[in-house]
């Protein structure tokens, strides 16, 4: 079982369970890898984790659109806005995609979430130390101020 959450993800693995009476024979790519094991639960953590980024970042490649079936749609990191504004010479992120109005009722939809790429940029910023500029004097006040007897 994968468990997503914010920015990690956690595979799950049973001992509940087992494989009895099974025949045939594993290739030997998959007996040198059984052998290669240093435990009987799996992989050690840092193995683990280098492949689960390996394996996040594919699905993240899919594009959105194509992805069809399932019950999970992943889609890629939102794109950080540029530096400067092309006005000129705007240029779409994505391509169009076309749409169907519906004249009947739809079937039932069979995905259950969006998972989106985690952020791989960083920002930095620095306090801003310059003096605010003084409040505006109010005219109206001093002039009202005047009558005043």
């Amino acid at each position: 079982m994968v468990s997503y959450g914010p920015g990690t993800s956690v595979t799950n693995y049973s001992p509940r369970f087992s494989l009895v009476q099974m025949t045939g024979t594993f290739s030997d790519r998959v007996k040198n890898g059984l052998q290669s094991l240093s435990s009987e639960t799996g992989a050690s953590e840092e193995n683990h984790a280098q492949l689960e980024k390996r394996q996040n970042a594919g699905m993240f490649t899919v594009p959105y659109q194509d992805q069809l079936t399932g019950l999970t749609k992943y889609a890629p990191m939102a794109k950080q806005p540029g530096t400067t504004i092309t006005a000129k010479n705007p240029k779409r992120q994505f391509p169009t995609s076309s749409y169907s109005i519906a004249t009947t009722y739809l079937p039932i939809p069979t995905v259950q979430t969006t998972i989106t790429a985690s952020q791989t940029f960083s920002v930095s910023s620095i306090e801003n130390t310059a003096t605010p500029a003084p409040q505006p004097s109010n005219d109206m006040k001093r002039f009202l101020k005047r009558w005043a007897d």
